[in-house]
């Protein structure tokens, strides 16, 4: 069995005022990125036919299942890459990866929320 080193982190509540504020900055910093990534991503989508109509199709009958599989198999993964790597550019990618899966599976929704909306 392999001996793995915990390592010793403090709640940000324990932190100082300087300490924490950088945290929250950083974190909602990264947050704020990550959504307007997904805007990007997602209306690029939707600049794309094919796969708009590719992901669509993925909602008829069983193959449903194959895009919630492969959403899950990808999610895990980058979430899988982003804890084991401690290089900034790998987790970036993951990031990346992540919200580009996202953005692929909200097509369907999306594109159900504007056609009802436009009808």
């Amino acid at each position: 069995m392999e001996n793995h080193e915990v390592p010793n982190f403090q709640p940000i509540a324990r932190l100082n005022e300087e300490t924490r504020a950088a945290f929250y900055r950083k974190t909602y910093t990264h947050l704020a990125g990550a959504v307007l990534l997904f805007i990007l991503i997602e209306t690029l989508f939707f600049q794309i036919d094919p796969i708009v109509n590719f992901a669509l199709s993925l909602t008829q009958g069983w193959t449903w299942l194959l895009l919630l599989g492969g959403f899950m198999f990808i999610t895990n993964y980058a979430e899988g890459l982003a804890l084991k790597s401690k290089e900034q550019t790998t987790q970036y990618l993951a990031l990346l990866l992540y919200v580009a899966a996202e953005a692929f599976i909200f097509i369907p929704l999306i594109f159900i929320a504007i056609n009802i909306y436009c009808h």
